[in-house]
């Protein structure tokens, strides 16, 4: 449901590629020392049944559509600070890294909105 949030779409073959990358993060006890390109595609990849290439693409373009799509708001107390200022769109690994962190928080029953606000006073 996060992803669909996020304005990702269930068509897009990166939708299905991004879950594999969010679920190999949270299945894995050391998440931060996970190599991208190393990895974590060429596990997706084996996942879904192609090669590292298209899931690095596939995950960028719906990456990307979810950007152009996803409400401003949503997206803001998701990413938080990223969303401002015009920046571009995260990279993949951000993404998946703050993707799996939520649904980590949101399985330890961590709410994410009360730390959306402690952040926004320390914004100022």
């Amino acid at each position: 449901d996060m992803l669909l949030t996020l304005g990702v779409s269930p068509h897009l073959q990166g939708f299905e590629m991004l879950r594999h990358g969010a679920m190999y993060l949270l299945k894995s006890d050391a998440a931060a020392d996970i190599r991208i390109m190393y990895e974590l595609y060429p596990a997706v990849a084996k996942a879904t049944g192609t090669n590292v290439s298209i899931v690095e693409h596939a995950m960028r373009h719906a990456i990307e559509v979810a950007w152009m799509r996803a409400d401003l708001n949503a997206l803001d107390a998701f990413f938080g600070y990223t969303t401002r200022d015009n920046k571009p769109t995260p990279s993949n690994s951000a993404f998946l890294f703050t993707l799996a962190e939520r649904v980590r928080m949101r399985l330890n029953g961590i709410s994410t909105d009360s730390i959306a606000k402690e952040l926004r006073r320390y914004e100022g």
